[in-house]
């Protein structure tokens, strides 16, 4: 619905988007930026869970004898045809990484990704949708959302983040969401859009790029291929790369800032490292 271009009908109050002019210096690297004007995101609640934060593979021998209906508590005794959520307004920016180019660093960089894919198979996180692209889209979403709290104002938990990466024999996406939403109008004044448009994003991507180029925990922080929980992590931690958990969908693992800019010897590495080397 993101790359329709321009979608604005007066009946319509929960969806408008607005293409806007991506700059020339970033235009190899990124196809679209699409102003969201108005969105509209429903919190259901289903329950609780109690032992495990996330479902975990049941045919993986470590969690043996779990079943998910048991363990996540439900919300009343008998089983209702309905569940307590919360409507919430709000706006935000999203980023279409360029195809070609990102199929291009892919392939350069297709087992680079085995350890963190193994450590993946053995934890109770998921993600379908595991790649090198996956990777590099929520990193560059965390190091845009730390830049965004500083040009626009918001908390770090005031912004959100949406994934939109290939799975396995589906369509090609590389794009990401970064939104705000509340219960009333705060969501929805424009703050974060305006910092959508062409000069205002690409000081911002510029920046960010700049401050993940380096990390007060460095050289030990870009050389790591163990981080996070359950070791899910390369490069990122507090210092660059995460966010309140309240933004990641991911629980602020699958992340690696080498992805997006590269290593301190080898920029080149990164989606954006031969950017970052010209600026």
């Amino acid at each position: 619905m993101f790359c329709v271009g321009d979608y604005e009908q007066d009946d319509d109050y929960q969806f408008r988007i607005e293409s806007t002019e991506v700059a020339d210096s970033i235009r190899k690297y990124i196809d679209d930026v699409i102003l969201v004007k108005r969105l509209r995101e429903v919190l259901a609640l289903k329950g609780f869970r109690r032992i495990f934060p996330d479902s975990p593979d049941t045919e993986n021998p470590k969690f043996k004898g779990y079943h998910m209906d048991e363990d996540c508590v439900p919300l009343s005794k008998e089983k209702l045809d309905w569940l307590p959520a919360i409507e919430m307004l709000g706006e935000g920016i999203f980023i279409r990484l360029n195809e070609n180019r990102l199929h291009e660093w892919e392939q350069k960089n297709e087992n680079y990704y085995e350890r963190m894919a193994k450590n993946l198979s053995k934890s109770n996180v998921h993600c379908d949708n595991f790649s090198p692209r996956y990777v590099l889209l929520h990193t560059l979403s965390h190091l845009l959302i730390r830049q965004l709290t500083i040009e626009c104002g918001y908390s770090g938990a005031a912004i959100k983040e949406r994934i939109y990466s290939s799975y396995e024999d589906s369509i090609n996406m590389s794009g990401i969401l970064v939104y705000t939403s509340t219960s009333d109008s705060d969501g929805s004044l424009g703050g974060l859009v305006r910092n959508g448009k062409t000069d205002a994003f690409e000081r911002i991507l510029m920046n960010a790029l700049q401050d993940a180029s380096w990390c007060s925990s460095d050289p030990v922080c870009i050389e790591s291929k163990a981080q996070g929980y359950d070791s899910l992590n390369y490069a990122a931690c507090h210092a660059c790369a995460l966010l309140p958990e309240t933004s990641c969908e991911m629980r602020n693992c699958l992340l690696d800032r080498g992805a997006v800019v590269g290593s301190i010897t080898d920029r080149e590495r990164g989606y954006f490292g031969e950017l970052l080397l010209n600026y």
